[in-house]
């Protein structure tokens, strides 16, 4: 085993098993009553998320495959610990039904992110793996935070799962 290859593994998991599952807003530069928005499945990225245009701000709705670390006991079993970013995009609700669409900006879009969250974390519930690689110990979830802060910033707002998997060492990848 890999790591390019667990990394791999586990995005297009992502893709097939949760994302292609649910569709969200797609990131727009406006945000008022006079955007039409559309709605996408997420994408599933390795590694990083490219920026969506010159703005640098990420794809969304999407998730992020991303290796913690790992321990490898160099004989049998390594132990890779993965993060999954989650991002999502949300300005408010609208309402296109009548003759007038209504557009009221709220501050909800955290319930995609846990939407999008508790998704990921059923699938893997579902198995006890991703992707054909254990799960052992805990899944664990969270609001994505740096400088002791929590990141989000609307109509921005991201999370982490994070997870241990169990790989077979082998030589060949």
């Amino acid at each position: 085993m890999t790591m390019t290859k667990l990394i791999d593994d586990l995005t297009e998991w992502l893709q097939e098993e949760v994302c292609n599952k649910l569709v969200f807003k797609k990131a727009s530069i406006k945000g008022d009553v006079n955007y039409e928005y559309e709605l996408v499945h997420p994408t599933a990225f390795p590694c990083f998320c490219p920026p969506q245009d010159k703005t640098n701000l990420p794809i969304t709705p999407s998730v992020t495959v991303q290796v913690d670390n790992a321990v490898d006991d160099l004989e049998n079993e390594s132990t890779v610990n993965i993060a999954l970013v989650v991002a999502v995009w949300n300005t408010g609700t609208h309402d296109n039904r009548g003759e007038v669409p209504k557009f009221e900006k709220t501050l909800d879009g955290w319930r995609d992110l846990w939407c999008f969250i508790d998704n990921i974390r059923q699938a893997i519930r579902n198995n006890f793996s991703v992707a054909d690689y254990k799960v052992v110990g805990d899944v664990n979830i969270r609001p994505l935070a740096g400088d002791s802060a929590i990141m989000g910033t609307y109509p921005y707002f991201f999370g982490e799962v994070t997870f241990t998997v169990e790989t077979i060492n082998s030589t060949t990848g």
